[in-house]
């Protein structure tokens, strides 16, 4: 159970404006009231403190602002072929990457192969021309990418459909959660890679929420081999709770190996539903919350969740419902290998900010039509 003397009951009773509270060092902006205004630089959900590296992050949103700027009074058809040409420039730059690299590995090959000893003893030379070439059209190709495509695809798609389904929007494509908040949400693991972006925050119907794309993983290496683990994948989500629950309630599905330690205050609850046993564990710090919370209509309401997308974290604490969605995707993102359709574009991000609104209706964070 939480505590009202609690740094992090507090910290969650206290909303937006605590320094403590969930999301705070993002400094939500766009009309949600006063204690959103002191914006952190920060890359992939990480705060950056070297004051180059925040000068050059700076220069960089400069540079898709005024990009932007130069978009202002075009038409739509205008915009449609400026994402198609950088699209289609950023797909041949990746193609002469793949080129450089085969050359590197296969030219020396076919010397040996053919024993044509200029070609067989041609890599390091290769490698002393190509390695810094693939550097160069890597660093330009993945400018390219996180800056005026994106700039433009989200603001022609993205800011369009949230300002249509929800209110008080602040949407910011290139940051999100930072790693600190998750680690608070208690849904996964804090692996040794991490990188968030697409963060909103906004009110549907009255209620507010958060969301952004996470992915978090662990990475080891021995010196001659290294490996990946991938924790989580996907979209997290921070729901206002019309009651406060003083108890912690964390539900995870039951092969899921990820999620942090458990407090060792709570306690591994059986339901009375058999089906949502075999497919979740619940940890709830105070039982009689547990049992309270989790009715049988709700529980029906989470294994169609899981069903649905695949993979549903959650955890009921204080005023805040927070949630994980182990979708394996980023959302609100274009496929760089085909070409920018308007309708099919619309309606792929419409579909993504739907998944917030039938999670907060299923999980009954808002009222009851």
């Amino acid at each position: 159970m939480l505590f009202k003397g609690d740094n992090l009951y507090n910290s969650m009773m206290n909303g937006p404006s605590n320094n403590l509270s969930f999301g705070s060092s993002l400094g939500f902006g766009g009309g949600m009231g006063n204690g959103f205004s002191n914006r952190q630089v920060l890359v992939h959900g990480r705060t950056v403190n070297n004051p180059a590296f925040q000068r050059n992050l700076e220069k960089s949103r400069r540079e898709a602002n005024e990009f932007m700027a130069r978009m202002q009074g075009r038409s739509l058809s205008e915009k449609l072929d400026e994402l198609e040409r950088m699209r289609s420039k950023h797909n041949r730059v990746t193609g002469l990457i793949l080129v450089v690299v085969l050359a590197i590995f296969f030219i020396p090959f076919v010397g040996a192969f053919t024993g044509n000893r200029m070609l067989a003893s041609g890599m390091p030379i290769l490698m002393m021309i190509g390695l810094p070439l693939i550097l160069f059209l890597s660093t330009k190709n993945n400018s390219f990418s996180t800056k005026n495509f994106k700039a433009l695809y989200k603001s022609m798609f993205v800011q369009d459909i949230l300002s249509k389904k929800f209110e008080n929007v602040y949407y910011t494509w290139d940051t999100g959660f930072p790693s600190e908040s998750v680690m608070m949400f208690r849904l996964c693991r804090l692996g040794n890679r991490y990188s968030s972006e697409d963060y909103i925050c906004a009110t549907y119907r009255g209620v507010r929420f958060e969301t952004s794309d996470v992915l978090i993983q662990q990475h080891t290496s021995s010196g001659k081999s290294s490996h990946t683990t991938t924790y989580f994948r996907g979209r997290m989500f921070v729901f206002d709770l019309p009651k406060t629950i003083e108890a912690s309630i964390r539900i995870f599905p039951e092969m899921y190996a990820y999620h942090p330690s458990t407090d060792r205050r709570a306690e591994k609850l059986d339901m009375e539903n058999v089906a949502f046993n075999k497919m979740f564990n619940v940890y709830a710090s105070d039982p009689h919350y547990a049992f309270y919370l989790l009715t049988p209509d709700f529980m029906e309401r989470i294994m169609y969740l899981k069903q649905k997308y695949g993979g549903i974290l959650l955890n009921f604490m204080g005023n805040k419902l927070f949630v994980g969605i182990m979708s394996g995707r980023n959302a609100f993102d274009a496929v760089m290998n085909k070409e920018i359709s308007y309708p099919e574009e619309m309606a792929k991000v419409a579909a993504d900010a739907d998944v917030i609104i039938d999670l907060m209706n299923a999980l009954e964070v808002v009222p009851k039509m």
